[in-house]
C-alpha cells in the first residue's frame, strides 16, 4: 500500500479487525443476509473515511481488512462499523432480533492487529478463506 498523504501527516497502516455476534449467534446465515452486511459495512465505511480492502461475513463473526487516518482512533472506527452497522441491520432486518437478547447484534469486544506489508498477503488470504472452512 503506497503512503497516504494528508496536509499535516503521511500514513501507510493497514489493520485487520475483527468481531462477533452477541454470544456468537448466527445472524448471517444465507448469502443475502451476509451480503446485507457487507453492504452496510462498505457504506458506513466510505462515510467515515475508512478504506475496507477486504471484508469477510461468517454466520457468527466479520473480519475485515481497513486502512484509515491516524485522526481516528481504532476504537472510534470500531464504534462506528459495530454501532452503525448494528443500528442500520436492525431497520433492515428487524426480524433477526428474535435471535438474540435483548436486540443487541455485536458482543461489546473485538480484536484488532496491524498488518505489515509482508503478513498483509497472508491476512488477506486467511480472510478471504474463511468461506471456504
Amino acid at each position: 500500500m503506497e503512503p497516504i498523504k494528508a496536509r499535516s501527516f503521511v500514513y501507510s497502516t493497514t489493520y485487520h479487525l475483527a468481531w462477533t455476534t452477541k454470544y456468537r449467534r448466527e445472524a448471517f446465515t444465507t448469502d443475502k443476509l451476509a451480503q446485507d452486511m457487507k453492504d452496510i459495512l462498505l457504506q458506513t465505511a466510505q462515510e467515515k473515511e475508512i478504506d475496507i480492502q477486504d471484508i469477510e461475513v461468517m454466520p457468527d463473526h466479520i473480519h475485515v481488512t481497513a486502512s484509515f487516518s491516524p485522526r481516528l482512533s481504532i476504537s472510534l472506527v470500531m464504534n462506528y462499523l459495530k454501532g452503525i452497522g448494528s443500528r442500520r441491520w436492525g431497520l433492515m432486518h428487524p426480524e433477526t432480533k428474535t435471535i438474540l437478547w435483548n436486540g443487541s447484534l455485536f458482543s461489546h469486544s473485538y480484536f484488532v492487529s496491524t498488518v505489515g506489508e509482508m503478513r498483509k498477503a497472508t491476512v488477506e488470504k486467511y480472510i478471504q478463506d474463511q468461506k471456504k472452512k
